[in-house]
């Protein structure tokens, strides 16, 4: 084990600051950190994306070898993940409210994982408006069904900056109101017209299998609306 794990700091130690990807099957499951998140999507969709990284590396990803795997399961269905650009993703459908998701990793000759998961929160929707301004256009987001989840506001476009806001339950009135001129929007951008996606996500934190050395593992509803702006 400690051998392991020394060949891992020095496999990091070689990569310098560029992200690389090492097969698993010499890694032992406590040397893997696992960062798991399942997406209920207002169609009941839903995705999941799993990344396995060495501890506490943020740039040395693990490519599952040798036949070892990750499965998610819902509801008494289970879908095997497939390798994405350093992640696994699955797709499951009818993510209902209380559903528990489980994520397995089947593992040779190091201990199995089986026992992450996280219930899906309660659903809302999501209305995005905008009122004209003789100063500042303002933009406001609602949603229903006021929550004590975290819940984070994402915004998304190729005329601003990727930005988020993050509040807890406490904070949640159901409604987020801002400025247009609160946008990050990119020096860059021309003024010509822009879609904008704002996401909102209601997560709630699950639970990681013990045999991991570390990570975590959410359940999030995620609706989106869509704006345009322009100079």
């Amino acid at each position: 084990m400690k051998l392991a794990k020394l060949l891992n700091i020095a496999l990091v130690a070689l990569i310098g600051t560029a992200c690389t990807s090492i097969d698993s099957e010499n890694i032992p499951t406590d040397s893997m950190t696992a960062n798991i998140k399942i997406s209920v999507h207002d169609s009941g969709n839903t995705d999941v994306q799993a990344t396995l990284r060495i501890e506490d590396s943020a740039l040395t990803y693990l490519d599952l070898t040798g036949g070892e795997h990750l499965t998610a399961t819902m509801g008494g269905r289970t879908t095997r993940l497939v390798p994405g650009f350093f992640d696994y993703r699955g797709f499951l459908s009818d993510g209902l409210a209380g559903h528990q998701v489980r994520i397995g990793l089947n593992r040779n000759q190091y201990d199995d994982a089986h026992d992450s998961y996280a219930t899906v929160p309660t659903p809302f929707t999501l209305r995005v408006t905008t009122h004209p301004n003789e100063y500042d256009d303002t933009i406001e987001l609602r949603w229903n069904d006021r929550t004590r989840e975290k819940t984070r506001i994402k915004a998304d476009g190729h005329c601003i900056r990727d930005e988020e806001w993050k509040f807890q339950s406490w904070n949640d009135t159901g409604r987020l109101t801002m400025a247009m001129s609160q946008l990050p929007i990119r020096s860059s951008w021309s003024g010509r017209e822009c879609t904008i996606e704002l996401t909102v996500e209601r997560c709630r934190d699950g639970r990681l299998d013990p045999h991991f050395y570390g990570g975590t593992i959410e359940a999030c509803q995620v609706r989106s609306d869509y704006m345009q702006i322009y100079k």
